[in-house]
């Protein structure tokens, strides 16, 4: 299961990305396209609230992301330490900064990291675009099989894999045939 920025609270972007990157983000497609066609769903009286993994996007959504815009859940941390043992008595002196920069030169969670922003920032319009098409594709897949509701959501494509599977191959139909979006998972590394 794929965790949406419902789940987490945090937009990817908020999380992983430069302030000059513009891209968009798999939480913003996935809420964008919640909102867009599913109706809120409010607790009422009389009516249960849906569980957290009610707002999770299928597993096989994952492949249609592009690897610029999937969080890391790895962190240094002997470098957080180090940071906080530094940082202790309020001042960090300029030796304790460089090795503190070197260390993240060093570091290949810290790399990679840096390497998705600059990717995202060279190519944040080609991002935006495939995310909409992304958002796009994914709400007329859902409107196409009936799916209205964020208990509708929850019933037929998080609980029931058949129905789960025929939401895909719309969705999947749909990139397949638009001759753009394959272009842009091709540049952006996304597979159909």
């Amino acid at each position: 299961m794929v965790v949406s920025s419902i789940q987490s609270g945090l937009l990817p972007s908020s999380v992983e990305s430069s302030p000059k990157s513009k891209s968009s983000s798999v939480g913003q497609t996935f809420d964008a396209a919640l909102n867009g066609a599913v109706d809120s769903q409010k607790k009422t009286e009389g009516q249960e609230a849906l569980p957290l993994e009610a707002y999770s996007l299928p597993d096989w959504y994952a492949p249609y992301i592009p690897p610029s815009s999937m969080l890391s859940g790895e962190i240094n941390h002997a470098f957080f330490e180090k940071a906080d043992k530094y940082a202790k008595d309020g001042v960090v002196s300029e030796r304790e900064k460089a090795e503190l920069q070197a260390a993240l030169r060093n570091d290949p969670i810290h790399q990679a990291r840096l390497g998705k922003e600059r990717f995202r920032a060279k190519y944040s319009d080609e991002l935006n675009e495939y995310h909409g098409l992304l958002n796009t594709y994914f709400k007329e897949a859902l409107a196409e099989n009936g799916i209205e509701s964020s208990s509708q959501y929850y019933e037929k494509v998080v609980l029931d894999k058949q129905s789960s599977a025929t939401v895909h191959q719309s969705m999947h139909q749909r990139l397949a045939n638009d001759p753009r979006a394959l272009e842009l998972m091709n540049l952006l590394g996304a597979s159909l």
